[in-house]
């Protein structure tokens, strides 16, 4: 009996967990980029085994927020002038 009950939480969970992710696919790129992350991040946590895609887009977005904080930010010098390119 709590097996069925273990499974059936497990299949309303799965199913909750990929309700989210349809959602998060119909979102632009701008959108998930804002958040941290791709479509790709939400395709790849949606094809891992339930028991391995608990925690995977918190975890793609800790490391997509990295990786932009430790690339080098791109800015245009001041003209010599003063006034903006």
């Amino acid at each position: 009996m709590t097996q069925f009950f273990t499974w059936l939480l497990a299949a309303v969970a799965r199913k909750h967990t990929h309700a989210c992710a349809h959602k998060m696919l119909r979102l632009d790129d701008h959108l998930l980029r804002d958040i941290g992350l791709t479509q790709n991040d939400v395709l790849n946590c949606m094809s891992k085994p339930a028991q391995m895609a608990e925690g995977c887009l918190p975890t793609r977005r800790s490391e997509n927020l990295e990786t932009a904080a430790a690339a080098p930010t791109r800015q245009t010098a001041p003209s010599p002038d003063g006034l903006a390119a």
